[in-house]
């Protein structure tokens, strides 16, 4: 078995979440482009979306 290490999860507010979502919304910024910004995964932005 292979022994990996993962990236700690990081929380992100209810406000954070609502901020990256308007990025999405509001200025046209694709999800790529959020999840740089943000280091979160492609779901999670999608979700807040």
């Amino acid at each position: 078995m292979t022994n990996t290490t993962r990236k700690p999860r990081t929380s992100f507010t209810p406000e954070q979440r609502l901020e990256y979502a308007k990025l999405t919304i509001e200025k046209n910024y694709s999800n790529q482009q959020v999840v740089e910004i943000s280091g979160v995964g492609h779901t999670a932005v999608a979700r807040w979306k």
